[in-house]
């Protein structure tokens, strides 16, 4: 029973940090607000990451990356065409972000530009949740019939995309920025010679 109770609190200081992470940045969020916010102590944090902030912000971004994935993932195996997915992932995001005025799939773009200068093992984390969202990306390009190459490089540029008007939505509190993207991205993709022609 009291392994439940260690994951319970292992898990409640990962959501908590990814959650404060993305509301205030990971330079401003405080191990000590951190903390307060789960209501749990110092020791049972480097208990459970004894490396401390920079350990559970690995894992608060994994936390959002598995989320990240699984909600893209999702999104485009319901479309035939990778762009009409990618769209549909903008589109949700614009929406998210007017209606609550957060996202939580922003966490990483947020954290990956605060962070690429001064802390090598958040910069990593960061790095690969962008490669498992391009590898996705990649996946269904070259299910839909695109060489690999052309797929690893329409979807960095699409991944490119994507992240810039994340920013500029995150700075605008609108989702304009994300369904201006979304109409660019399929125009650009619909412009490309297609495997089938």
């Amino acid at each position: 029973m009291a392994a439940v109770g260690k994951l319970d609190t292992r898990s409640k200081l990962i959501r908590t940090a990814c959650a404060l992470f993305n509301k205030r940045g990971y330079n401003a969020t405080g191990i000590s607000e951190i903390l307060r916010t789960c209501e749990t102590s110092i020791g049972s944090l480097y208990y459970h990451f004894p490396g401390g902030k920079e350990e559970l912000g690995v894992e608060a971004i994994r936390y959002a990356a598995d989320l990240i994935v699984a909600r893209i993932s999702r999104i485009l195996s319901a479309h035939k065409r990778t762009i009409d997915g990618v769209c549909a992932c903008l589109a949700d995001s614009a929406d998210h972000l007017d209606t609550l005025g957060s996202e939580n799939g922003l966490l990483v773009a947020l954290v990956a530009l605060e962070t690429y200068q001064s802390n090598e093992q958040i910069r990593n984390a960061c790095r690969d949740v962008f490669d498992r969202i391009q590898a996705l990306h990649v996946q269904h390009m070259i299910a839909e019939g695109y060489a690999s190459e052309a797929a690893q490089e329409i979807s960095s540029f699409i991944l490119s995309v994507n992240e810039g008007a994340i920013m500029l939505s995150v700075n605008s509190g609108t989702g304009e920025p994300l369904r201006a993207a979304a109409r660019q991205l399929r125009r650009m993709y619909d412009a490309l010679p297609h495997p089938a022609d």
